[in-house]
């Protein structure tokens, strides 16, 4: 019966439902049946208490539970959000809809939610219930800031944006962005380039949602107004819970240094602010101090919009102050798990949402360990400060034994000085908090107190970014961790609770530290059971890498020699070489690249290089001999030598790697050659493995292909051709196409690119010559293994 339970196994019993609704998706009336059946016998077993057996009303009791959490799923998802255009990219449309949230803005951009009812796009009107999550995009500083005291949530209004489908899985281990924003119930993307993009047609305003965002923006204000861009990017990230400002390499720093947990509002923090509020009304009764303190943590909780950790840790501190005010006994399993209850009653997807997944984990792990390990250094440490300093560390180490596989997970990332560095940031970032309320405070009292107060953070925010930088730099700072699955973390857990269960029937030392032994052996060994090698071994592998607009091939030799072969483009909001080919390599387990190929000094093939290169994956360059009238191609062989990178340029030659042969086409010495554009001077190259062979071709054009056609002829027949320039109309021409008689053509391209490749004369072609025809805009990275005798392509999802 469910009161013979505690909260904590209804709450496990509802999620592990949930759980399995998402992973098999079961039939709403399938997990129906099995809900009103187990009830039914439930009742058949309370009314008939003759009949009754404990054991079978407790197993009916779980199949309750977990066919209810799963009909909830299911019933919540009935309609599910998903993009609604069959395009990914929909230009000159008109979004109709309510304001429904403002972000606090960023340099250059206000980010909104627009909750549509209608679009507009190339005259045929479209009518939806969604959220779309709109950018626009201001360079006059004072445009933007007028645009954003304008606005107010609850203003219907219309804003002409290109709208854009979210980033999917484009390469292996890559994050889900439209899942992510699916999850949030948002369906698209939509960006504007000026303030006259957005109409309002009616001032009416959400009440409380925008009193709630006027006083995140006057604090907002408070912080831009007193302290320098990066203290502001801080303090608006751990009081307001907003970390936009806060650039992609300072969240590396903190993710490598294991104190990524402070940037992201949390238990942690609602601590502090019970403690301040609770100093605060230090001249007040004790009754008085608990509700001023609980109005505290309410006003915390609505302030920072009730992220899923902030609402845990809210509902578990309000049940301890009221337990205290009551004089009644606390039970901190009972408050997670009724915190974890609302907020799956709420909304269950969020049980899949990192923010849920490892605040509660860190939680329960403290709740778990942290007596154990507690028990055991009060016995054993006399000193009472050392005694102080290590149960600190073990609220620290307790907290990351249960979040480890959330972390690899979604971090990649096994931070090694993560128990120093907290040592170190927690405090700090207790007084950086304290300190950035007390500035909110007296901001309206005294201009004067409040510049000292401000000063004073300042100083501690630039010693936090020093020490988060520093230890986050260092090169044992962290382990790369690329293939930690869901099973692993089952696996996972599953081992820890063995140990639990067992701990206490193993009494002495050496046994106990023999079996921790086993279990860590265990993990090791059953963890590689799910493992996939996308790129075997004693093979010939190839992926074209989906960096969008651009070329990236990555080559893993038979001998596992790596070659890249370009690496896209690198602009303000994307760099290709940072965030796609490094996580990548990662991912695969490759620290270097041995052979890096530009097959021409275009943007879109070269550029995404210079991340590689100062990062220090790359040991040595092939390129097109350096064309002194481009100052990029300048600049970038200067960047090689300052790496000290050595770098050759192309010339007619071949080179054996680990049983392959590769081809270079470029035939430096002819007369002709050296009068061809930088296009057609591309990098051509043929490998060849046993019966395979596959060309590559840059960005080649027609003319460039006469060239070659009448150079080498019958040599360029391959089974693969990377259809060169993208699959534009001046590439891929009918001799072209004669001479290498391919069986597979390959484009690399992006899903919305301004260009209009492929152009549909190429695909056209290819199609009436019977190729095959693979894209990258269309499945994402594409990866294709050779054994000498033939080739296959690999389906990298569903591995």
């Amino acid at each position: 019966m469910i009161k013979d339970f505690p909260l904590i196994k209804f709450v496990i019993y509802f999620a592990l439902g949930i759980v399995l609704q998402r992973l098999f998706e079961f039939e709403p009336f399938l997990t129906l049946e099995i809900f009103i059946l187990s009830a039914a016998a439930i009742l058949f077993f309370l009314i008939f208490k003759k009949y009754y057996e404990p054991v079978l009303v407790s197993f009916l009791s779980v199949i309750l539970l977990v066919s209810f959490g799963a009909l909830y799923l299911s019933v919540f998802s009935m309609n599910p959000v998903n993009y609604p255009f069959e395009k990914e990219k929909i230009k000159n449309a008109e979004i109709f809809g309510t304001i429904k949230k403002i972000k606090l803005p960023r340099e250059g951009r206000i980010d909104l939610i627009i909750s549509a009812d209608s679009i507009l796009a190339k005259n045929e009107k479209y009518y939806l219930k969604s959220d779309i999550l709109c950018f626009l995009k201001i360079k006059s500083e004072k445009r933007l800031s007028k645009l954003f005291n304008e606005i107010s949530i609850g203003n219907y209004a219309s804003l002409k944006a290109v709208i854009r489908k979210g980033k999917t899985m484009r390469n292996p281990g890559e994050f889900d962005y439209q899942a992510y924003l699916e999850g949030k119930n948002i369906v698209a993307t939509a960006s504007a380039k000026n303030a006259g993009s957005l109409k309002i047609s009616d001032g009416s305003k959400a009440f409380f949602a925008n009193a709630v965002f006027e006083v995140r923006k006057s604090i907002d204000g408070i912080f831009r107004k007193y302290y320098d861009k990066r203290a502001a990017s801080l303090l608006r990230g751990v009081i307001l819970a907003d970390r936009g400002e806060i650039d992609y390499k300072t969240k590396q720093y903190f993710v490598n240094a294991g104190v990524i947990h402070i940037l992201a509002v949390s238990g942690l923090h609602v601590g502090f602010i019970v403690l301040i509020f609770f100093l605060l009304s230090g001249r007040f009764n004790l009754k008085l101090k608990f509700a001023f303190t609980i109005a505290g943590i309410v006003f915390f909780l609505i302030l920072t919009e009730s992220p899923p950790s902030v609402f845990r840790a809210s509902i578990m501190a309000i049940a301890l102050i009221i337990a205290f005010w009551t004089n009644r006994s606390y039970n901190a399993f009972n408050a997670i798990a009724f915190a974890g209850l609302v907020i799956l009653a709420l909304n269950p997807a969020e049980l899949f949402h990192p923010g849920f997944q490892l605040s509660f984990s860190a939680v329960l792990s403290i709740l778990i360990f942290y007596p154990i390990f507690s028990e055991y250094i009060n016995e054993k440490i006399t000193n009472n400060l050392s005694r102080k300093i290590v149960l600190f560390s073990a609220v620290s180490i307790a907290a990351q034994i249960g979040t480890i596989p959330f972390t690899l997970f979604y971090f990649k990332k096994l931070s090694v000085i993560a128990l120093f560095a907290n040592l170190l940031v927690i405090p700090l970032i207790g007084f950086i908090i304290s300190l950035g309320i007390l500035t909110i405070i007296t901001a309206f009292l005294s201009v004067w107190l409040t510049t000292v107060y401000a000063a004073a953070n300042g100083a501690l925010i630039d010693a936090l970014f020093w020490l988060v930088q520093t230890a986050g730099s260092w090169e044992f700072s962290y382990l790369d961790v690329t293939r930690f699955s869901t099973f692993d973390s089952v696996l996972f857990y599953s081992l820890l609770a063995l140990f639990l269960y067992f701990r206490k029937m193993i009494v002495n030392a050496k046994a106990k530290i023999v079996f921790i032994l086993l279990l860590v052996g265990n993990f090791f060994l059953y963890a590689q059971i799910d493992d996939e090698n996308l790129l075997p071994e004693n093979k010939l592998s190839i992926v074209s890498i989906d960096i969008g607009q651009g070329d990236s091939f990555l080559i893993k030799f038979p001998n596992n020699k790596i070659a890249l072969v370009d690496a896209g483009n690198a602009t303000f909001g994307y760099d290709a070489g940072k965030m796609t080919i490094e996580p990548l390599l990662k991912n695969f387990g490759i620290s270097k690249i041995d052979y890096a190929f530009v097959s021409h000094l275009d943007a879109d093939h070269y550029k995404g290089y210079l991340s590689l290169i100062k990062d220090g994956f790359v040991r040595k360059v092939f390129k097109p001999a350096i064309d002194s009238s481009l100052k990029k191609d300048v600049k970038f062989e200067r960047l090689l030598r300052r790496n000290k990178i050595p770098f050759s340029y192309y010339h007619k030659t071949f080179m054996d790697i680990g049983g392959t042969r590769l081809y270079i086409l470029n035939d430096t010495a002819d007369a002709y050659f050296e009068n061809l554009d930088t296009n057609n001077k591309s990098g051509i190259m043929k490998l060849c493995y046993g019966k395979n062979a596959i060309l590559f071709t840059g960005d080649l054009e027609k003319r460039g292909e006469v060239y070659y056609v009448n150079k080498y002829d019958g040599f360029l027949k391959s089974q693969i051709l990377k259809v060169g320039h993208h699959g534009s109309k001046s590439s891929a021409s009918e001799r072209f196409l004669e001479a290498v008689n391919p069986e597979l053509g390959i484009i690399s391209v992006g899903s919305t690119n301004n260009f209009g490749h492929p152009s549909p004369l190429i695909i056209d072609r290819l199609k009436n010559d019977n190729v095959k025809i693979l894209r990258t805009d269309k499945s994402g990275a594409l990866i294709l293994t050779f054994d000498g005798d033939k080739y296959t392509i690999i389906n990298w999802r569903e591995m």
